[in-house]
């Protein structure tokens, strides 16, 4: 009968030398890994606090909006939104943008600002925000002269629980319409 000869230890090309280079290679690669994985830690910790303190510039802009919307509009006009995280961050920004230049009295006559927020408000987020979206979306309509949808716009508005709108700015959506109906 043919003699067989005995193959070699798996991993083992060279002989004995090839176990001390497989070894070595694992070796490295590990360390590789662990290298790998710590620089994309400390990735993305750097864009989570990029990220955080974007937030925090909008919930500052937002604090100061009804007394210093001068400096509001510079603070969200100074930001780029492309670098804000998701789709909620967006949207609050497009909303705040979107108050800011109507409190500066810049009537904007396209939703192509307001449009991320009203999307995403549409069925998510607190009432108030969801209610600011359709009021500025409505003025956004009255000042393009479309009142059948600036009424429409004001119409969703009221439809939320007002109970839970600001005395304020429901004072803002009647007057809006009491402007238009008159």
């Amino acid at each position: 009968p043919p003699e067989h000869k005995k193959a070699p230890p798996a991993g083992s090309r060279h002989g004995g030398a090839g176990v001390v280079f497989d070894c070595l290679y694992i070796c490295i690669m590990k360390k590789l890994s662990v290298i790998f994985y710590l620089l994309l830690s400390i990735v993305l910790l750097q864009s989570c606090k990029v990220s955080s303190r974007y937030i925090e510039i909008l919930d500052d802009a937002e604090s100061y909006m009804d007394e210093r919307p001068d400096s509001a509009l510079a603070v969200l006009r100074a930001m780029d939104p492309d670098m804000l995280p998701g789709r909620k961050a967006k949207a609050k920004y497009a909303l705040l943008h979107s108050i800011a230049l109507d409190k500066n009295y810049i009537d904007l006559t396209t939703d192509s600002i307001i449009a991320p927020a009203v999307e995403y408000y549409r069925r998510r987020g607190d009432v108030e925000s969801r209610f600011k979206c359709h009021y500025y979306q409505a003025r956004i309509h009255e000042n393009s002269g479309d009142i059948d949808n600036a009424l429409l716009c004001a119409a969703k508005a009221e439809a939320l629980d007002t109970s839970k709108v600001s005395a304020d700015m429901l004072c803002m959506l009647y007057g809006m319409k009491g402007t238009i109906y008159y």
